[in-house]
């Protein structure tokens, strides 16, 4: 029962820990995974940043007025082609902050839309116009801008363009003063793809791995307890103080235990390897043999009292249980046999039968006796009687 007990908790250990060892592997390969898809968004958007030349930047307002600029529809043309140059970018786009316009809110300058109908875009929602305010600025964002630091959202956020991955950087004049910040939107779906691309396969893996270690795991123990139980049994029958032994088909002995060394004077090392025939004689080989004929077709057989031989040829008053061996396929491959010394079991039945006998004389003496005692007694008895009659 402890034996079980302690094997569930192995299991259910090895179970756990190779869950955490698989969870903590497939968290730091997701870190990993997203760190990297951020690196690719964030290594395209230094490109933006560096294909973007300040001025045209400075003759901006910032206002519907631009769109007849020419430095803004050349920076537009540049986002457009850029954007168009990476499948997984979503948008560019220029942000600036003007307090003075609003105090909580950034506003655009351009995007990567296309115009393509009266300076309209196909959809007018995908375009971010001139002066438009962004109206999901928080004063994070603010203050990054203001402090001049990249800002990386490596966590999907939703605007009402979609829900995007983001990178921003800042654009600065010849005096280090900010511009205006380019952002690079990925889709969020393709980021997140990418990753579930990479997660699902690993989990997969995952749980095939536990499996096959929990098939392992159930294999080693069942084999270390198999051990242990052969282990236990080869140690109860080496010390058992039965003599016991067994043989192959042709009756050539395998294993000896002390038992059979203590029993019949043979060592293990002197006998096994030996046919079994040497313990016995030209009396009692035949009935040996027999008897071997029939256990190697399966039979076990009891025999209650026969003669085996020790080795300095002194006969032995023995019982012997013989059974066949069996492989996992049934068939019989070997025998065993078990001998018990019943030499004082019969010198103890001699006493008794003796003792048994004694008394039975005794007894015929006693009820002798008695019989004379109880003639003796009517003679007297008799002889009474007559005296009496005398008298009289």
């Amino acid at each position: 029962m402890n034996s079980y007990k302690n094997n569930t908790v192995v299991r259910r250990f090895v179970l756990l820990l190779s869950c955490l060892l698989g969870l903590i592997a497939i968290y730091l390969g997701y870190t990993n995974n997203q760190n990297q898809q951020i690196s690719e968004v964030d290594t395209f958007a230094h490109i933006v940043q560096a294909s973007i030349n300040p001025e045209r930047i400075a003759n901006l307002t910032g206002t519907m007025a631009d769109i007849s600029n020419p430095d803004y529809l050349r920076l537009k043309q540049q986002f457009t082609n850029l954007n168009d140059s990476n499948p997984k970018s979503r948008y560019i786009y220029l942000m600036s902050y003007d307090k003075n316009r609003s105090e909580d809110k950034m506003y655009f300058y351009l995007d990567s839309q296309p115009r393509r109908i009266n300076n309209l875009p196909t959809n007018p929602d995908d375009l971010a116009l001139p002066g438009e305010l962004y109206q999901e600025t928080t004063p994070q964002l603010i203050n990054s801008y203001l402090s001049g630091k990249d800002i990386i959202l490596s966590q999907p956020y939703t605007d009402k363009w979609g829900t995007f991955v983001s990178v921003m950087l800042p654009i600065r004049d010849a005096n280090n003063q900010i511009l205006a910040f380019v952002g690079v939107d990925y889709q969020s779906k393709e980021f997140i793809t990418s990753i579930v691309t990479y997660i699902v396969p690993r989990i997969a893996i995952l749980i095939i791995l536990i499996f096959l270690v929990q098939i392992l795991l159930s294999w080693l123990i069942d084999k270390n307890s198999q051990d242990t139980t052969r282990f236990r049994m080869a140690s109860i029958l080496q010390y058992s103080s039965d003599a016991i032994y067994s043989l192959d088909l042709d009756g050539t002995i395998l294993d000896w235990n002390l038992g059979a060394e203590k029993l019949f004077g043979y060592k293990s090392k002197d006998i096994i390897g030996k046919n079994v025939s040497i313990i016995a004689n030209t009396k009692t080989v035949q009935e040996q043999n027999k008897n071997l004929i029939a256990v190697r077709g399966g039979k076990s057989i009891f025999i209650p009292k026969t003669t085996r031989y020790h080795q300095d040829g002194h006969p032995l008053d023995v019982s012997i249980s013989l059974s066949p061996i069996f492989d996992q396929n049934s068939v019989v491959i070997g025998m065993s046999a078990i001998f018990r010394d019943i030499s004082q079991d019969i010198e103890t039945t001699k006493k008794n039968n003796q003792k048994i006998k004694d008394l039975e004389k005794l007894n015929k003496l006693l009820i002798g006796r008695e019989i004379k005692m109880i003639e003796l007694k009517a003679k007297l008895k008799a002889l009474q009687n007559k005296q009496n009659d005398t008298k009289n």
